[in-house]
């Protein structure tokens, strides 16, 4: 199992980890990940269950809405039932050191 959380490049590096038969699970923040807001659009008016650019980098993912204000490790422990071999970060400040 692969849990994957951050922006977009976390995105591609999930769904290419996917397409090889990986279980990848995505943690979104509870008002859904920022790539749902991005074009284009299935149908209008633009909502977050209409974004093609979200639907092609999440297929064959599963997905978790978090509150990612939370540390990140809280989270993950607060909804896991078992081992998870990676973990997938890119783009989250809250996560970087300094």
């Amino acid at each position: 199992m692969i849990v994957e959380c951050g922006d977009e490049r976390g995105e591609f590096a999930g769904l290419l980890l996917a397409s090889f038969g990986a279980e990848v699970i995505k943690l979104e923040e509870r008002q859904g990940a920022n790539s749902r807001r991005l074009g284009p659009f299935a149908s209008l008016p633009p909502g977050l269950e209409h974004s093609l650019h979200f639907r092609r980098y999440n297929l064959g993912k599963k997905s978790v809405a978090c509150d990612l204000e939370r540390p990140a490790v809280a989270c993950w422990n607060a909804w896991s039932d078992g081992p998870t071999s990676s973990l997938i970060v890119a783009g989250l400040p809250m996560l970087s050191r300094g």
